[in-house]
């Protein structure tokens, strides 16, 4: 897990700083899977600055079939000012996946063909 934080905090950090944002929204998304590990990462501390720091105004997470559900997230996001929508599924995702800025996902195949097919 501190591998897979350490590679999104990476990332997440050169993504921000080509886009050149004031303030953005982050959808994460596991598809239809349990990825378990990509929530629990999202739901630390770490997770939390980060994306204060990334200037972050909405986070948006589909959570899919997984047994965790982030509890600190909710208490953290509204501490710092970051609106967060948690849900399993929706009939699609075309929406949230219009009003993000940048997508954090599992790779799934589904969830990158609807990114693509929709930015």
């Amino acid at each position: 897990k501190e591998q897979t934080l350490n590679s999104c905090v990476t990332k997440m950090r050169e993504i921000s700083n080509s886009l050149r944002l004031q303030m953005f929204n982050l959808f994460v998304t596991v598809g239809t899977t349990d990825f378990d590990d990509l929530i629990e990462v999202c739901d630390t501390s770490d997770f939390v600055e980060l994306i204060f720091s990334l200037r972050v105004k909405q986070l948006v997470m589909q959570i899919g079939r997984g047994k965790f559900e982030p509890r600190f997230l909710t208490k953290a996001c509204a501490d710092v000012g970051i609106s967060l929508e948690v849900f399993r599924f929706k009939s699609n995702l075309d929406y949230e996946v219009r009003e993000a800025d940048l997508i954090l996902s599992h790779c799934g195949a589904g969830s990158i063909l609807e990114a693509i097919t929709l930015r």
